[in-house]
């Protein structure tokens, strides 16, 4: 009688999980395979896929173009764009509804012809639980302040290492009153803490 509960329970929690899924569900990375082009997806890590793009197999436009086309109902661990070379600018929104886990955004030795793409004050606007962006060996010379407003609710760490910070805009760490918390930020090895 014990065993036809305990299978019976069973066979009740399968049909409900499989009648209701998650809205995140995870769908491994082949289903995926008709948006990403030149990219590749691993994973998934703890459950959720992480999306590599790579500037030796493709064009910063054609990995953009990506980043529009990828599912908004997945939730994601990580996604590096890195090696760009013609790298003119992070378009604005183009990263609008996506959901991490804990998730990391790196945008990594990429440029165009040895100049900074342009940041936009909505390039990293609307994605959801990011925690850490990385904007590494990117040709910056200053604090891209421009798109701190578009992050601060979420993103704890920015790293902004092998960038020639020559410029620091007064103020460029200020948090918005309204959110005060504790942000991380790396310029090359030093480690600035900001409290507001």
């Amino acid at each position: 009688m014990c065993k036809l509960v305990i299978l019976l329970v069973a066979a009740v929690v399968i049909a409900v999980t499989h009648a209701h899924p998650h809205p995140h569900f995870h769908p491994p990375c082949p289903s995926m395979h008709h948006v990403l082009e030149e990219c590749t997806c691993t994973g998934p890590y703890n459950g959720y896929p992480s999306i590599v793009c790579d500037g030796h197999d493709m064009s910063s436009s054609q990995a953009f173009s990506v980043m529009e086309a990828l599912p908004r109902d997945v939730t994601y661990s990580s996604i590096e764009l890195h090696g760009f070379d013609h790298m003119e600018e992070v378009p604005e929104h183009v990263f609008d509804g996506l959901h991490f886990e804990h998730g990391s955004l790196k945008i990594d030795d990429s440029h165009h012809h040895g100049v900074a793409p342009v940041l936009h004050a909505h390039s990293f606007e609307g994605m959801y639980h990011l925690e850490e962006l990385t904007l590494s060996y990117l040709k910056l010379t200053g604090v891209p302040a421009i798109i701190f407003h578009s992050i601060e609710d979420s993103v704890e760490r920015l790293s902004l290492k092998g960038n020639d910070i020559t410029e620091l805009i007064p103020d460029a760490f200020r948090l918005n009153s309204a959110h005060p918390r504790r942000t991380e930020t790396w310029a090359g090895d030093d480690l600035m803490r900001g409290l507001d």
